[in-house]
């Protein structure tokens, strides 16, 4: 397996991190993660499931054989964020998939819409996310992003609600989430 992230290893660490973490929530973004998670909401029917899809077009579109197993695997998601109304529509025309399970969330957050909830008990939220920590993911600069006064983020939430996340990958920038535990919500990484 190895830092593969098209190891099936990856289903297992999947799986063995929700055992442990018993998250609310498992969000998968873009592939591999995507078709691990989905597979892992087999195995595992805990956590709610849900998917950010960012692309109108991608290269598995271009295979009609695909479309069933994509149909499958978005189904395994109880809801699927699209960054636009165009990838909105282009997954919904290409899979069947029914558009009320589909919400479009652009990207940022309206500042005077949102804020964080007080907290409700004293179970904290849990926030997986699964992904390929490469330098394209650009974590380091989302982890500084978050720490910017007047930014509702998940350091934020998590000081309102006691929510935090725990992020699963490998990849080249594997140590910068470790720099950021404890400061933004990132308890282990």
């Amino acid at each position: 397996g190895g830092a593969n992230p098209s190891s099936p290893v990856r289903l297992l660490d999947i799986v063995r991190a929700i055992r442990e973490e018993r998250p609310a929530i498992v969000h998968a973004h873009l592939g591999p993660s995507f078709h691990w998670c989905a597979l892992a909401s087999v195995l595992e029917r805990g956590p709610a499931f849900l998917a950010t899809e960012h692309a109108s077009a991608n290269r598995r579109m271009a295979f009609p054989i695909v479309r069933g197993i994509e149909r499958f695997l978005y189904s395994r998601y109880f809801r699927v964020a699209c960054v636009s109304e165009d990838a909105s529509r282009a997954l919904v025309s290409w899979i069947s998939l029914d558009p009320s399970r589909v919400a479009v969330i652009p990207n940022g957050i309206d500042l005077e819409r949102f804020s964080p909830a007080p907290a409700r008990d004293s179970d904290p939220v849990r926030l997986l996310t699964v992904g390929r920590l490469s330098a394209t993911k650009r974590l380091p600069l989302l982890m500084e992003f978050a720490l910017k006064p007047g930014v509702i983020t998940l350091a934020r939430l998590s000081e309102a609600t006691g929510a935090y996340r725990l992020i699963v990958g490998r990849g080249e920038v594997i140590k910068a989430p470790r720099a950021f535990s404890g400061t933004t919500g990132v308890v282990r990484a």
